[in-house]
């Protein structure tokens, strides 16, 4: 993807779209799933060469699917669609704050 004349690095990519999801239309839990699981989860650990940057996606990724999937559901819709909108929010500012980071290292 390029923004800009520039070419932007995947995992930046990435997190750009899943803002663009973010500030889109539905409930926060359905905002914030899309974000997640058709943007964030395509990434991998070597997509984050930093170690702490390592750990804060690794968390996150563990907070968004730390429920039981039932039926065919899947972890991350079954933690998110149960959590209420001022937790929705803190996530979506948690990927927001990764996002800033990346753009300001990826330049």
């Amino acid at each position: 993807m390029c923004i800009g004349g520039y070419k932007m690095s995947y995992r930046l990519e990435k997190f750009t779209r899943a803002i663009e999801d973010l500030i889109g239309l539905g409930s926060i839990q359905e905002r914030l799933y899309r974000a997640f699981t058709y943007n964030l989860l395509q990434l991998h650990q070597d997509d984050f060469p930093e170690e702490h940057l390592r750990q804060r996606f690794e968390n996150l990724t563990d907070s968004l699917t730390c429920r039981e999937a039932i039926g065919d559901e899947g972890t991350a819709w079954a933690t998110i669609s149960v959590m209420t909108d001022e937790e929705c929010l803190t996530y979506a500012q948690r990927i927001f704050n990764l996002f800033l980071e990346f753009s300001e290292r990826d330049n």
